[in-house]
């Protein structure tokens, strides 16, 4: 049919996300579709004992209303805590199935010429186009459904008086179809395209926001946002006085090795221990370049010997981190780490990184590939 071919279909991925996204929404226009399908079937029920009498299948007609609208108030007060589409959808369309057959029911006990009902077909038909939001592949169902039903009854089943009624009706219910399927088919392609266009906007702020935290080469944090969150966490040790160390590493004879084997192996350098710091956090700790070869860790619940370890994991997990260049060429490198406990001295970021720096300085002093402990 015509309705999959002219749907803005999104990428698969995407398909669960937009509906999730939209469930909310879905749920009160569904709650208003039930109201505007349920109010006729209220206002028109004594239409059943009028032309029926106190009979039967008046009777059960009667129930039958009764029951429907029962089921919208039930779905309309359960369906805003279902979380699946699919459950979502599926129970719509069970309560759109059941009003087509209920109204099918009801024309056939109406009397051969009656045609007044047929006006109230095309509201019907409209409401179930546009206010039942299940599925694009599910939704022209009901209504083509309900509309195939009012017309076989119109031509087969009951009478007119004359050509002119039902040429009337007839057109008017083709015309609810293809008015009521276009209308919720340009809605839902509306929506859909709103959706790629947010999606697509929150897909780029995200990007430009790691490309804003981010160091380039290495792919950790850079200076700027590691201080950020390394303020924040301070200021938090502080509040509540827990342990928090500080890791300044940084890599031994790097000029060397730039100067030796160029820059692209000093990039490849970078990365590889990069990647060997990564290795070593906690999903709590904070890495950052800081610049050029040296790098800050923030260690939060970590006090000075705890820290230490760590410090010498990372020394000496370097000695692995050769890389090789080419045939017979390899280099490898060695990093001085030095580190501070923030004390009730430090008053700042900026005083336990300084402590941490002197610690530094002090190794490569000592004549480097150590770790020291800021007094």
């Amino acid at each position: 049919m015509l309705w999959p071919t002219v749907l803005h279909v999104l990428p698969s991925d995407l398909e669960a996300t937009y509906r999730a996204e939209y469930l909310a929404d879905d749920y009160r226009q569904a709650c208003l579709g039930l109201l505007l399908a349920c109010l006729p079937m209220l206002v028109l029920s004594n239409h059943d004992l009028r032309y029926l009498g106190p009979t039967p299948v008046a009777y059960l007609l009667l129930s039958g209303r009764a029951a429907l609208m029962g089921w919208a108030l039930v779905l309309a007060w359960r369906l805003r805590r279902v979380r699946s589409p699919l459950v979502f959808d599926a129970w719509l369309l069970a309560w759109g199935l059941a009003g087509m057959l209920l109204g099918q029911l009801i024309r056939l006990s109406r009397p051969p010429d009656y045609l007044a009902n047929f006006a109230l077909e095309v509201v019907v038909i409209i409401v179930l186009f546009t206010l039942l939001p299940i599925r694009p592949q599910w939704r022209p169902w009901p209504g083509i459904l309900y509309a195939l039903s009012a017309l076989g009854t119109l031509w087969f089943v009951k009478t007119s008086p004359g050509s002119g009624p039902l040429g009337t009706y007839t057109v008017a219910i083709i015309l609810a179809t293809l008015g009521g399927g276009g209308f919720a088919l340009r809605l839902e392609n509306m929506r859909r395209r709103q959706f790629l266009s947010q999606h697509w906007e929150r897909l780029a702020r995200r990007e430009l926001e790691r490309l804003a935290a981010t160091d380039g080469l290495t792919g950790i944090l850079n200076r700027r946002k590691f201080l950020e969150l390394a303020e924040a966490e301070f200021r938090r040790h502080q509040r509540y006085q827990r342990p928090l160390s500080f890791i300044t590493a940084d890599l031994d004879h790097f000029k060397r090795i730039n100067d030796r084997y160029g820059h692209q192996a000093g990039d490849q350098v970078l990365k590889s221990f990069a990647e060997h710091l990564t290795g070593k956090m906690r999903a709590q700790d904070l890495l950052g370049r800081l610049g050029g070869e040296e790098f800050g860790l923030l260690l939060p619940e970590t006090g000075s010997e705890q820290a230490r370890l760590v410090a010498e994991r990372i020394r000496e997990g370097c000695s692995e981190l050769g890389l090789e260049l080419g045939p017979g060429q390899s280099v490898s490198f060695t990093v001085s780490l030095g580190i501070s406990e923030a004390g009730p001295g430090d008053q700042s970021l900026t005083q336990l990184m300084a402590r941490s720096d002197a610690a530094l300085y002090q190794a490569k002093e000592s004549g480097r590939d150590r770790v020291v402990l800021a007094a």
